[in-house]
């Protein structure tokens, strides 16, 4: 059975026939983005009711462990193990930074969070304390996963109620979301907000809590391609610290090196969503709850549960609360100058 919860500029439809949730633009014909607001592909909710009760098979544990960290993140204690001997996900430059002995201040192992990477015959697992989280036959999405499931540890007792990628700082007192698909230039304006003064949580994704709709990042190195390095390294104190590229012409910058952090904050007081032309005129507009709501989904975003009426009704309420804005900009000054605006006309 559909249901219609209304919004500013259209409505948010649940379609459990595909579990995912429709957004309907009162300006446009019906919109269905099932990508961003559906369950991942292979993903097994952590209920009761669909729990993964396998243990792990006798061959994927005598599986080399590859590398193995230990981080701490909002009071958690953390360990990842890596199982996988023919694929490099990534994930190690990422989180290399956030590594801790978990042995000190007389922590228990019964206390510590395992969480391991497996691939057999092309499918990719992400395991949890023994039981099975995630599969997937495309191993790029392996870290992108585990960072959402890294987030949901931290936020544990509370619920996340969306994941968003987008860059999440602290900018003038105001929590802000920049909202873009890989590429579309969010972590060197991130940066460029963290050099005038920002506070950064994270440049890629964040987690929205659902009883009070703080926000959460999980502080990972910022990626920064080839083609935006020119950029960046002049933002940087000390460039050398983002050390040399990966063999995809990447530079993994750690956060401490970019100015002040934080890994959680209030309510976003304004989503803006990036569209960046190397020489374009600035400017923004506002965008309604729908319009808004699109625009973060086709940035990317991911729903940590089977979409109902529930999810879709906490979801229509964070769109209602929050401030959208679409903001085209053709240079970094621009960007930052832009933001820094954006954020003193908040309602």
């Amino acid at each position: 059975m559909e249901t219609l919860f209304p919004i500013d500029g259209g409505a948010i439809l649940v379609r459990p026939d595909i579990e995912a949730l429709v957004v309907i633009r009162s300006t446009t014909s019906v919109e269905t983005l099932p990508e961003g607001l559906a369950m991942p592909d292979g993903a097994i909710e952590e209920r009761s009711d669909r729990s993964a009760v396998a243990a792990y098979p006798p061959l994927r544990l005598e599986g080399a462990v590859r590398w193995e960290i230990g981080l701490r993140f909002l009071g958690k204690a953390i360990r990842i193990r890596n199982r996988l001997a023919e694929v490099d996900i990534g994930l190690r430059r990422r989180i290399a930074h956030l590594a801790e002995d978990l042995g000190a201040e007389g922590l228990g192992e019964e206390h510590v969070i395992d969480f391991d990477l497996t691939a057999d015959r092309g499918s990719y697992t992400l395991w949890k304390n023994g039981r099975i989280l995630f599969t997937t036959s495309n191993p790029d999405e392996l870290a992108g996963e585990v960072c959402n499931t890294l987030l949901t540890v931290a936020v544990a007792p509370q619920q996340v109620a969306l994941f968003v990628h987008a860059a999440g700082l602290v900018i003038d007192g105001a929590t802000m979301m920049l909202c873009a698909p890989s590429g579309g230039g969010k972590t060197t304006l991130a940066l460029g907000l963290a050099a005038s003064g920002a506070t950064l949580l994270t440049d890629d994704t964040v987690a929205i809590v659902k009883d009070d709709f703080s926000v959460v990042g999980l502080p990972v190195a910022l990626r920064v391609r080839a083609s935006g390095w020119p950029v960046v390294e002049r933002l940087l104190s000390f460039p050398a610290a983002a050390g040399d590229p990966s063999p995809r012409g990447i530079r993994h910058i750690p956060p401490r090196v970019v100015g002040e952090t934080r890994q959680r904050a209030l309510p976003a007081a304004v989503v803006v969503a990036l569209f960046y032309r190397a020489g374009a005129d600035c400017d923004w507009q506002p965008l309604d709850a729908a319009s808004g709501l699109a625009a973060v989904i086709a940035a990317g975003a991911v729903l940590p549960s089977i979409p109902d009426a529930a999810v879709a009704r906490t979801l229509g309420q964070w769109c209602q609360r929050t401030r959208f804005v679409s903001l085209t900009y053709g240079s970094l000054e621009d960007g930052i100058r832009a933001v820094h605006a954006i954020g003193t006309e908040r309602s």
